[in-house]
C-alpha cells in the first residue's frame, strides 16, 4: 500500500479536516520567521559581547552565540523545506521567491532542491530517491558507510550534490531557473567575500553553519535510516522530543506524518499527528533523538539493517 492509499484509508479523514490542516496561517509563519531571526540576533549579540570578557566567560559567550546562530541557520533549511511543499506563502510566486531567500544563505537553489526533494517523496525507497541508500547498493557495508557520512557531513555533501542531481533530472525550464538562482547566489557570495572581513564571515556564518550541519544530519538520519523502504509506514520515522526542541525543528521530528500529509504546514503537524497516530497499524518510532542514536550505534556494531523502533502506535505515547 502506497502513501496515498494509506492516507485515504485513515478513518475520520473528511474534507473539512484536511482543508483545515492544509490551510496556511501567515501570522503563525511570520511568528516563526521573526522568532528565529531574534534567535540569530541574540547569538550575534553574544558574539559581540564576548569581546568584553576574557577567559571562560568570553569563551562561553562565543560558544553560546555560535549555537544560537546555528539553530537559526538550521531553521532556514526547515523553512526552505516548507517552501518546497508550497507552505511558506499562499501566492505561488511569493512562495517561490521566499523559498529562494531562505535557501540562498545556505548556498542552495530552491528550484534545484524542490526537484530532488519531490523525487524523494514520489520515489521514496526507489532509484530516483537520493535521500535513502539501500536501493542503490546490495552491500550492507556501503549502506552503513553512507549512514555515517550522513551523520558526519550529510548536509554539506548534499548541498554540493543538489545542483548536479537536479540538472540531471530537470527539464529545460527548470534548468534555466536553477542557473538563474545559482548565478544570483554566486554574485551575492562574491560581493560578501569581497566586502566583508574573513573573520566576520567565520564567526557569523561558517561556524554557525557547522552547528546547522550537526542538527540537520541527526534529524535527517533519524527520519529514514534503518527503516523499511518497501513498507510505506516504516520508510519514515517519527520521534518524541521536548516540545521546545520540536518547535525549533518545526515539527520535523514527526516525519512519518509529514510523508503521509506533505502539504500540511509545520505548525499543523502536531495536531495531525495526535489525530491519526493511533490509527496507524505500525510505525517506526523512537522516544528521543538520543535513544535513536544509541540504538543506531548498537545496530552498526552488529551490522544489522533491520527496521529500528517498529511499534504499534496505539501502544506508545503520542
Amino acid at each position: 500500500m502506497n502513501l496515498v492509499d494509506l492516507r485515504n484509508s485513515l478513518v475520520n479523514m473528511d474534507d473539512a479536516r484536511l482543508q483545515k490542516w492544509t490551510s496556511l496561517d501567515a501570522r503563525k509563519r511570520w511568528f516563526e520567521l521573526l522568532s528565529f531571526a531574534a534567535i540569530y540576533l541574540c547569538g550575534a549579540a553574544l558574539m559581540v559581547w564576548s569581546q568584553s570578557f576574557v577567559g571562560f566567560a568570553g569563551g562561553l559567550c562565543v560558544v553560546a552565540g555560535i549555537v544560537l546562530m546555528g539553530i537559526s541557520y538550521n531553521s532556514l533549511g526547515l523553512f526552505l523545506h516548507e517552501g518546497l511543499h508550497g507552505a511558506l506563502a499562499k501566492s505561488r510566486g511569493t512562495n517561490r521567491w521566499a523559498s529562494f531567500a531562505v535557501g540562498a544563505p545556505l548556498l542552495i537553489s530552491a528550484t534545484a532542491y524542490r526537484l530532488t526533494h519531490t523525487l524523494h517523496h514520489l520515489e521514496l525507497g526507489r532509484v530516483r530517491d537520493f535521500g535513502t541508500y539501500r536501493q542503490h547498493t546490495r552491500s550492507n557495508a556501503v549502506v552503513w558507510l553512507c549512514y555515517y557520512l550522513q551523520l558526519l557531513a550529510g548536509s554539506l555533501i548534499y548541498i554540493l550534490c543538489i545542483p548536479f542531481l537536479a540538472w540531471r533530472h530537470g527539464r529545460r525550464g527548470v534548468r534555466r531557473r536553477i542557473i538563474l538562482e545559482y548565478a544570483i547566489i554566486t554574485a551575492v557570495a562574491g560581493a560578501v567575500l569581497t566586502l566583508v572581513p574573513g573573520g566576520v564571515i567565520l564567526r557569523y556564518w561558517f561556524l554557525p553553519i557547522l552547528v546547522m550541519n550537526v542538527l540537520t544530519n541527526i534529524r535527517g538520519l533519524a527520519s529514514h535510516a534503518l527503516g523499511d523502504q518497501n513498507d510505506a509506514l516504516l520508510a519514515s520515522r517519527s520521534l518524541r522530543t521536548h516540545r521546545i526542541i520540536e518547535w525549533l525543528l518545526l515539527y520535523e521530528n514527526l516525519h512519518l506524518i509529514h510523508h503521509l500529509f506533505p502539504k500540511v504546514p509545520s505548525y499543523h503537524l502536531r495536531e495531525v499527528h495526535t489525530a491519526v497516530w493511533g490509527q496507524l497499524p505500525r510505525a517506526c518510532w523512537n522516544k528521543s533523538y538520543s535513544a535513536f542514536l544509541w540504538a543506531f550505534f548498537k545496530a552498526s556494531l552488529r551490522g544489522e539493517l533491520a527496521p529500528l523502533g517498529v511499534v504499534a502506535p496505539r501502544e506508545v505515547v503520542k
